[in-house]
């Protein structure tokens, strides 16, 4: 930015040198003239504008043009201006002289050449001529050099760029193919400009043609270069680490299996012929159903990745693009992978990468203005309203530029409400752009949603005989022995392929298990026999035959077994392999997790405990349990797994065999404390836009986010929570450890912020609430690290202090709206405020105010600001005694905040005490609870310091003579709650001893006439009878007496209030 701010200045001397160039050429003219005359006859008015922008425009700048002329190595360039400068200065003065009325009326170049031999000599004339031409010389080689260092490292950045769009698979091609080509543009013309110097047939210098536009030219790239990186950030923002992992984990489908989806339909389709007809002539939803375990998910790997799918669609597509997207629901995954915040997620990210229309609108708005101060690319959060909003603005656009097929497996494993989400993508289905392939269980609710059109539907276990016979035949025929058996005895191996064809009924779990058992009887060497006993000896139901795994289990490891299945099926996150090794040191020491280091384990170390592993799931899980030898994730063999340990009946059965001194939770909570003590978190990976979390960084958030989750869980269930807190301490000292030795990264710990910040900001999204109530009470310097900082995240969700890291254990209260202030939140703020020693009044400069976490709060009631809090927000803020525990804390109660000028009229600045009162006024009807409150809130304030006062009556007449204009704004919260509120106000003041009785009677006064024409008659008539009005006096009758004997002789009050 410096060297493009400087080859603006560098571009200003160009046309300084062009200009003057150009004065001397006509001046050369006139002399030769025997007329006085030129062609090129400007008025003096026009030229000394345009010398007096060029004085302007050669100064040194400021910002980033100041910073490269600070350079050592910018002295020569430093001294270019400064000459150019004087130069111009001196032409500047002698046109000014002409300008003046005394000179003579003809205006003309032979007036300027007169002017110039008056003020200059002739040597002086000539000696500008040459110095232009030296000047020319070394401005042409300066903007060269800082062309081409700008030309190399935006072609850098444009390499960056380029590789990035390919990595997110973004359609981008067009913008990024304008831009190369205009670097190379700009290549040729710096190239060429070196040899362009040659002077005119008048001997003065030749500036090359375009030679002051390069910086507009580099601007403009550059901001199309930005525009491409905020399109990326917007997919960044889209993405999630989680999101390919389900895919990754469903199995490859067998070579020999599914063909029959591809099969071209003879007349009308048949079952098997129904999806890859629909594929390829038909809109709207598919649903795929069956039996668990009969292959649904990797059915729906298989067609989405195979190529004919997407011939099949290009050709529904006719002339127009098409893109194939898919989502795959996992119970037993995070939160984003089995929830529709994941899945529209990832709705929106496939159709931004391809519809470049669609994602330039929506990055407009999503996005801070190009220039904006600040974070120029900051994101909005993409809370489940704003993504449902996004894809209903694009189900119905008709100028999409590609259709898309959306294949989305296992509706069943949403943990949302079902119905909800089969409206939601029935609605999305009816775009003429967008058709969906659907696969779930055959629940109810889906048989309804979309079972109704049999041409739109199948079930996989009816289709899939045949798949399971060849791979059954596969599977035998891997093993060396299965040759053998077929030489012996052909008939009785063709038995055993069609006896678990036959007894599968279409469930392909079942075949995986089965097969899996009899390739051990091959290698045992077992008689054909025995082979056929152990086939029908396994149970046709998953269920039973799940048991009979579990039975199989050595008898020795039964307790680990049942330890290792539980923790697993408690855990929120997908665990590692080393959570073995935990389970193992646990079983040895029940306080293992508070002894481990603070210390990542290495490569091998993280190797060696992975290979320990797969051997350990196998003797003491048999299966069910496994490990993806690439990440070295633990997963359930099968959903229908999961579903079956987490049976009442199994739950019994595991829960004896478990050691008694074993809590699962407790041990859930120590694996997640040894996790992060033992792993590493790399740095986030860094572009343009600043640091954007990694993979690791956001499974950090997880694993964190996950145990104050079980924490809360514990403390729910009624369990001892001795040793969650104490897992929880030394959670808070391994995080603050973390950061101080680099074992992970946050930025605003880089920024100066204290390391022991990240996790406590943690503990404000309300999960772990009994441990953060007692470590509040407990120690009121608990938040001391964060400061004031602590009032304004509370207060508000887009301060600055929200993007100190991921919060993802508050994203659920947070994606509610603008506001924190609601019942789920409130406890914690008002403990907060009771406990902790923080100053409301410390000032920051959120967005460039500086203002205080009490004004901000303030300024949130002001009803036509943006982000403010709801009626009911309001109402909440009041009943929790906010304001008053505010108050209690020294916030300033005759604090002022600028006025925005639409409520309060010309009042430049209006008091807290006001806008909290007017709020009131337009809010919908309180409780009696909540209106006796306001009322007791209102005389806190003024308690603490009376803050009426001639600006709080001015502001108050404006308000009401504004709300007597502007009907919209009724008062909604009853004429009485106001009547009430404005009498406690006159009495307040009026009892008021402090202040002058003078003054008192002038803002009763005021406030009285305020009132006039707004409140009804009536209203009006019974609000003044309460007082005496005698002239300029009106004091309450029951203290007229009081009053009188103050003003003949007591001693005055000190006057506190002068406004």
């Amino acid at each position: 930015m410096e060297t493009l701010a400087a080859l603006g200045l560098a571009g200003n001397v160009v046309q300084f040198v062009q200009f003057a160039s150009q004065l001397m050429k006509n001046a050369s003219e006139l002399r030769k003239s025997s007329t006085g005359c030129t062609a090129d006859v400007l008025e003096l008015e026009a030229l000394y504008e345009q010398l007096r922008d060029l004085s302007a425009n050669l100064s040194s700048g400021q910002g980033d043009a100041a910073a490269y002329l600070s350079r050592p190595s910018a002295a020569p360039f430093r001294n270019l201006l400064r000459i150019c400068r004087e130069d111009c200065d001196k032409l500047l003065a002698i046109v000014g002289q002409l300008r003046l009325p005394q000179q003579s009326s003809s205006k003309t170049w032979k007036s300027f050449r007169s002017a110039l031999l008056t003020y200059w000599k002739k040597d002086e004339i000539n000696e500008l001529g040459r110095r232009l031409e030296r000047i020319q010389a070394a401005i042409t080689l300066q903007v060269c050099t800082m062309a081409t260092s700008l030309h190399d490292a935006q072609f850098r950045q444009m390499e960056k760029v380029q590789a990035e769009s390919h990595k997110l698979q973004i359609d981008q091609s067009t913008r990024i193919d304008e831009i190369l080509k205009e670097l190379r543009a700009i290549e040729i013309q710096v190239d060429s400009q070196a040899q362009n110097q040659r002077p005119d047939s008048t001997g003065l210098p030749q500036v090359p043609d375009g030679m002051h536009l390069l910086g507009r030219r580099f601007s403009s790239l550059q901001i199309s270069q930005t525009i491409l990186d905020r399109e990326q950030s917007l997919l960044k923002s889209l993405d999630f680490s989680a999101r390919p992992i389900r895919h990754r984990s469903i199995p490859e489908a067998h070579s020999k299996t599914f063909r029959w989806v591809f099969q071209p339909s003879q007349g009308a389709p048949s079952a098997a012929t129904r999806l890859g007809h629909w594929l390829e002539n038909s809109s709207g939803i598919f649903w795929i159903s069956g039996k668990p375990g009969s292959g649904k998910s990797t059915f729906m790997k298989f067609v989405a990745g195979d190529d004919r799918t997407g011939k099949l669609v290009s050709q529904w597509a006719t002339s127009m693009p098409s893109a194939i997207s898919s989502h795959y629901f996992w119970a037993a995954g995070t939160s984003l992978q089995k929830s529709a915040e994941g899945l529209l997620r990832s709705l929106v990210f496939d159709i931004f990468r391809r519809c470049p229309e669609v994602r330039e609108a929506i990055c407009m708005r999503m996005m801070s203005p190009l220039g904006q101060k600040g974070d120029a690319l900051e994101m909005a959060d993409w809370t489940l309203s704003t993504l449902e909003l996004v894809l209903h603005e694009v189900a119905k656009r008709n100028d999409l530029s590609a259709k898309f097929c959306i294949f989305i497996d296992g509706l069943d494993e949403y943990d949302g409400d079902h119905f909800e989400l089969c409206q939601t993508l029935t609605s999305l289905a009816k775009s003429p752009h967008i058709k969906i392939c659907l696969s779930s269980r055959p629940w109810t609710v889906f048989e309804e949603a979309f079972g109704s059109d049999a041409e739109r539907k199948i079930y996989m276990h009816h289709l899939t005989r045949e798949d399971i016979l060849n791979y059954t035949h596969s599977r035998m025929n891997e093993h060396p022995r299965w040759s053998a058996i077929m030489a012996s005895d052909p008939t009785q191996g063709k038995w055993l392929i069609e006896e678990v064809g036959r007894r599968a009924t279409g469930v392909f779990l079942w075949v995986f298990l089965v097969t899996k058992q009899l390739r051990e009887s091959f290698t045992n060497r077992d008689r054909v026999q025995d082979i056929r006993r152990r086939l029908e000896s396994v149970p046709v139901e998953l269920e039973a035959f799940f048991m009979q795994i579990l039975d199989s289990v050595d008898a020795f490891y039964h307790d680990k077994m049942a330890i290792t299945l539980q923790v697993a099926m408690e855990a929120e996150e997908i665990l590692p392999a080393i959570t073995l090794d935990f389970l193992e040191q646990e079983y040895d020491d029940n306080e293992y997790a508070l002894k481990l280091p603070v210390q990542p384990l290495d490569d091998s170390e993280e190797e060696q405990l992975k290979e320990q592993a797969s051997w350990w799931l196998n003797s003491r899980t048999r299966g069910l349990l496994e490990m993806d030898e690439g990440t070295g994730d633990i997963t359930f063999l099968h959903r229908t797994v999961r579903d079956f340990l987490r049976t009442r009946e199994m739950a019994e059965y595991l829960a004896t065999k478990t050691p008694e001194r074993f809590d699962i939770p407790s041990s859930v909570l120590k694996v997640y404390v040894a996790i992060i003590k033992r792993r590493q978190f790399d740095d986030p990976v860094s572009s343009s836009r600043g640091a954007v979390p990694s993979p690791n960084q956001c499974q950090l958030q997880s694993w964190v986010s996950a145990a104050l989750c079980c924490a809360a869980g514990i403390a729910d269930s009624g369990l001892p929570q001795s040793s969650s807190f104490k897992m929880l301490d030394e959670l808070d000292r391994a995080m603050a450890n973390k950061f101080r030795c680099r074992q992970a990264f946050w930025k605003q710990f880089e920024d100066g912020y204290q390391p022991e910040t990240y996790f406590r900001l943690q503990l404000l999204g309300g999960t772990a609430k009994r441990f953060l109530d007692a470590k509040l009470r407990l120690d009121p310097e608990y938040f001391a690290s964060l400061g004031h900082l602590l009032l304004s995240y509370m207060i508000d969700r887009n301060r600055e202090l929200v993007k100190l890291g991921p919060f993802s254990s508050g994203a659920e209260l947070l994606q509610s709206g603008e506001w924190l202030f609601y019942s789920e939140n409130l406890p914690t703020l008002q403990l907060i405020l009771d406990t902790q020693n923080i100053n409301p009044n410390a000032f920051e400069s959120p967005h460039g105010r500086p203002w205080s976490p009490w004004q901000w709060l303030i300024n949130k009631m002001i009803v036509d600001t943006t982000g403010k809090m709801s009626d009911d927000e309001f109402w909440e803020v009041v009943n929790g005694g906010i304001v008053s525990r505010l108050l209690k804390r020294g916030a300033n109660a005759r604090a002022l905040l600028e006025n925005p000028g639409y409520f309060f009229g010309e009042a430049k600045f209006c008091s807290a005490f006001l806008i909290y009162m007017a709020r009131a006024w337009v809010a919908t009807p309180p409780t009696p609870g909540h209106a006796k409150r306001y009322l007791g809130e209102l005389r806190e304030f003024f308690k603490k310091n009376n803050p009426v006062g001639f600006d709080f009556v001015f502001s108050l007449s404006k308000y009401l003579r504004f709300l007597k204009e502007h009907a919209e704004f009724r008062l909604v919260a009853g004429r009485d709650l106001i009547v009430k509120s404005i009498s406690l106000v006159l009495d307040l003041t009026a009892e008021d001893l402090r202040c002058p009785l003078r003054e008192r009677r002038q803002w009763l006064s005021g406030v009285l006439a305020a009132l006039h024409g707004f409140l009804p008659a009536d209203m009006h008539r019974d609000l003044g009878a309460r007082y005496s009005v005698l002239g300029d006096k009106i004091i309450i009758k029951r203290q007229r007496e009081a009053s009188t004997d103050l003003e003949s002789g007591a001693p005055k009050a000190k006057r506190v209030c002068d406004c």
